[in-house]
């Protein structure tokens, strides 16, 4: 949840129209629309059936009626159902579109293929536990170029611990 909570109050600014994929009542999917409906974000919502991955044709047409969304939120793997969502293809929706894909990919990465760059994913969030087997407790987030600039151009500054350009300047850029 933490490297949820950094990253989309670090891609989201209040006000901006986020597609969001919801599966069932999934506790994680669902979480992640409180993280962002939290820091002001507007979610619009594509649900599918807990048992049933999101219908790509759906997430399109969504962004074809919605031009004013700027970013697509998603997990891979909504683990209390195992229901696994088709980054690969919404990923290339976000591409086509021009959107921003930020996914949750904590249960997946490390026990599925997972492909930022090919995927079109701009940020990608998991965790040392879950398919990595790891302690609890440490965020592992892939950042793509693209959303680093995102994030530089913002019109109100993230708050400074939740800020992922203040992680950068000490963890990669120094």
């Amino acid at each position: 949840t933490l490297a949820l909570d950094w990253s989309i109050s670090s891609m989201v600014e209040p006000g901006e129209r986020v597609l969001t994929v919801v599966n069932g009542d999934g506790i994680f999917t669902e979480r992640v629309r409180s993280i962002l409906e939290f820091y002001g974000g507007r979610s619009i919502l594509v649900r599918s059936l807990a048992e049933k991955p999101v219908d790509p044709a759906e997430v399109e047409r969504v962004l074809r009626k919605d031009r004013d969304i700027t970013t697509i939120l998603c997990c891979h793997v909504e683990s209390n159902y195992g229901t696994c969502n088709p980054i690969d293809a919404i990923g290339r929706l976000a591409e086509e579109y021009g959107k921003f894909f930020v996914v949750d990919a904590a249960p997946s990465v490390g026990g599925m293929h997972v492909n930022c760059d090919d995927w079109g994913i701009d940020v990608c969030v998991t965790s040392s536990f879950k398919s990595l087997g790891g302690p609890m407790g440490t965020p592992i987030i892939a950042v793509s170029d693209r959303a680093w600039e995102k994030m530089r151009n913002r019109r109100t500054p993230a708050r400074n611990y939740h800020n992922l350009l203040t992680w950068k300047k000490y963890f990669v850029d120094a």
